[in-house]
């Protein structure tokens, strides 16, 4: 018995020690062993819990996360990782991790900034609160017009707005802006997004080609994942009860990702149905 309790505790103290340490690598790695302990450690982190952490490089370093790439100074990995990052990191960054559900468990989304980013988010409390306060962040209203000028230039500042706003002429921070039905526009050009983790995704990517080419590579997980799901409803539609129910489902799931936004809006209500009937919920 007291082995048992010994054993436990030591299990559980791993654990909490892995939770809570920082993200950090050795001066003494080589480029190419910080790729791999990097995209390793993240990797580990995005399946143990959604929070966030620092992340230290050596000083001697520049971390650069783009599409599908891991780069430290001249070495390249590629990765399945979806992450996202506005700027090259020296030294000293941040990182949180997000579960990706559109409706189901997708995949952890990443996203990274270094310590000189800084985030002002205006009229949106949600956004603003959901940031985590590693991240350097202020909340403005759009009548404090001086100041949202005057920190439009500063080419390390990210602008999360609602809607529409007066941008100065040559203006060199990012600005993400944010609409109804799930579009947004990154620096003025207009897009889609998938979920309010995708949302993230947009505020913390480089510009708009490096999101919409991380939200495709998200769209092919959902693909992958859509597919299980999808057999799970094909052998439920003969079932007398619902077998209607899962046959719409099949289908909507086999079309996922020509038009995520009204499938998944689509399964989560055919799933809450079969609930209701008192049938097997496909997720």
């Amino acid at each position: 018995m007291i082995f048992v309790l010994v054993a436990g505790v030591i299990i559980l103290l791993f654990f909490v020690g892995f939770a809570y340490r920082h993200i950090n690598v050795s001066k003494t790695f080589t480029d190419k062993q910080v790729l791999f302990r990097i995209e390793s450690d993240l990797e580990s982190y995005g399946k143990a819990f959604e929070s966030d952490k620092p992340l230290n490089i050596p000083s001697d370093l520049s971390l650069d996360f783009k599409c599908g790439v891991i780069n430290v100074n001249q070495e390249v990995k590629n990765t399945n990782l979806i992450i996202f990052s506005p700027d090259t990191l020296l030294s000293k960054g941040f990182v949180w991790t997000k579960s990706w559900d559109y409706p189901f468990k997708i995949t952890n989304l990443f996203y990274v900034a270094g310590s000189d980013t800084i985030f002002f988010v205006v009229d949106n409390q949600d956004v603003y609160r959901n940031l985590p306060v590693r991240f350097k962040k202020f909340y403005l209203n759009k009548e404090n017009t001086d100041l949202i000028s005057d920190k439009l230039q500063n080419p390390n500042s990210v602008f999360v707005v609602n809607g529409d706003i007066n941008l100065p002429a040559n203006y060199k921070a990012k600005v993400v802006q944010i609409y109804s039905n799930s579009e947004l526009k990154i620096n003025g050009r207009s897009t889609k997004y998938y979920g309010d983790e995708m949302l993230y995704g947009a505020v913390f990517s480089r510009n708009l080609e490096d999101f919409e080419c991380l939200q495709r590579k998200s769209l092919e997980h959902l693909k992958r994942i859509s597919d299980i799901y999808r057999g799970k409803a094909d052998l439920l539609k003969n079932r007398r009860d619902c077998g209607s129910i899962y046959t719409g489902m099949s289908t909507i799931l086999g079309g996922i990702t020509n038009d995520p936004i009204s499938a998944n809006e689509n399964l989560k209500l055919q799933n809450r149905n079969l609930e209701k009937n008192g049938c097997v919920p496909i997720f």
